[in-house]
């Protein structure tokens, strides 16, 4: 937009509405949060090589739905900032913010997808990039008081066309929704008789925030 074209439009905000101007405000907002996503995301090209053959030798080579993309000099293949990572063949880029903060809140797949207005097959592939990528960025080394505890998870089959029993491997089970409940007659929790519970052991940094978990045997 040109400087004068500017000036007029700023010239114009007077003549709005309250809610006029809390609807451009919203709008501007995710704007800014949209560019904001995808320039951090050029960003992480600084001082990265190609990802391809590690090559440092690239040029710029047009943009792709917002994103700056490179033409490696020496293999001559094109890339992204976000090639080779959990955003890489994504569409939507720019909700990339968005997305982490319905993470953040715990809101469901079809929850998150009318938040970003896209279908729930996206929102859930967005999803488990995230949860994936996370794995890579648990702490290996912590030093301080490590505070652990374990907790148990019903095993989860779900995708699966044969449903395994955990008391027999051979026989299959009943679907069941929402984790289900403990048989009749049996408690929630941890109980020898449950061959379908998961023990996972959880653990956080005293005064630090990082957690980390793991699956035991």
């Amino acid at each position: 937009m040109r400087t004068s074209q500017f000036k007029n439009l700023l010239a114009q905000l007077p003549q709005l509405s309250a809610e006029q101007l809390a609807n451009l405000r919203a709008a501007a907002d995710l704007l800014h949060q949209h560019t904001q996503a995808l320039s951090s995301i050029d960003a992480a090209m600084a001082g990265a090589g190609c990802p391809h053959c590690n090559s440092f030798k690239h040029t710029k080579n047009g943009q792709g739905r917002g994103v700056q993309r490179y033409r490696c000099k020496d293999c001559s293949r094109t890339f992204n900032a976000a090639t080779n990572t959990p955003l890489s063949h994504l569409h939507s880029k720019k909700q990339f913010f968005q997305h982490g903060e319905c993470l953040q809140k715990g809101l469901t797949i079809r929850q998150t997808a009318k938040e970003l207005g896209v279908a729930a097959s996206t929102a859930f592939r967005w999803r488990h990039r995230f949860l994936e990528s996370v794995v890579e960025h648990q702490p290996k080394d912590v030093a301080g008081i490590f505070e652990a505890d374990e907790t148990y998870f019903r095993e989860s089959q779900k995708g699966s066309r044969n449903l395994k029993s955990p008391e027999n491997s051979v026989k299959t089970r009943p679907a069941r929704h929402h984790g289900g409940k403990p048989p009749t007659g049996e408690k929630r929790g941890k109980s020898a008789s449950r061959k379908d519970l998961v023990p996972v052991l959880v653990g956080r940094l005293r005064g630090q925030p990082y957690i980390a978990d793991q699956v035991l045997g």
